[in-house]
């Protein structure tokens, strides 16, 4: 379950620095 969000949060992590 660790996985699952772990990948969620770099996704929007990535997502939110392309944006900035």
């Amino acid at each position: 379950m660790s996985s699952i969000p772990g990948y969620l949060h770099k996704y929007l992590h990535k997502k939110r620095t392309v944006k900035l």
